[in-house]
């Protein structure tokens, strides 16, 4: 999908719109609300775009997980709170967070086996692992967590556009230009 960008928008902005529209529709799939906790596996490009996606819909209890220093100091120095899973014990403070409840929705924006296992454990009853990292091995899943979580596991690839509504790339676009946070 092409996205024709506005002519003051700086090429280096334009550059963030891919990967802030497929951020974007993976928040949106989350159906999540602004009491809802959220958990980020990962803050590369989607994963940043993640936070600032779901911090536009409402939600304040975010909590980004991610192994490499530089990644943690860029989105922390957004204002985001930031575990490293080398050295914190994720689950057990992503579950003293929320009361013993865990996650609303976990994305997992980092495509790697731990990242999923750690995501999996993270997850609250009766909600929902989005998986929008493109993982280039087959991963163990332990199922029978969700089975007793009656959770769900659904892809997000890409974005999309609806019919008679614009798409998330050029949601992402004006996002980005006005520099505000999504909240359509």
């Amino acid at each position: 999908m092409l996205q024709k960008l506005p002519a003051d928008l700086p090429l280096e902005l334009g550059a963030l719109v891919e990967p802030m529209a497929v951020a974007y529709h993976a928040a949106r799939l989350a159906a999540v609300n602004a009491r809802d906790e959220a958990v980020i596996l990962g803050a590369g490009p989607i994963g940043i775009g993640l936070w600032v996606a779901l911090k536009g819909l409402g939600l304040e209890n975010i909590t980004v997980v991610e192994a490499s220093a530089d990644r943690r100091n860029a989105i922390a120095n957004l204002g985001a709170t930031v575990l490293d899973p080398t050295v914190d014990d994720v689950t057990a403070i992503v579950m003293a967070s929320t009361n013993g409840n865990g996650a609303r929705a976990v994305f997992d924006a980092a495509g790697a086996p731990a990242a999923a296992a750690t995501g999996l454990s993270c997850l609250a009853p009766r909600s929902l692992f989005i998986a929008v990292a493109v993982y280039e091995k087959a991963i163990e899943t332990p199922l029978v967590n969700l089975i007793l979580g009656e959770s769900y596991i659904q892809g997000s690839l890409g974005y999309t556009s609806v019919r008679g509504r614009r798409s998330r790339c050029h949601k992402s676009v004006q996002c980005i230009k006005y520099g505000v946070l999504c909240r359509c």
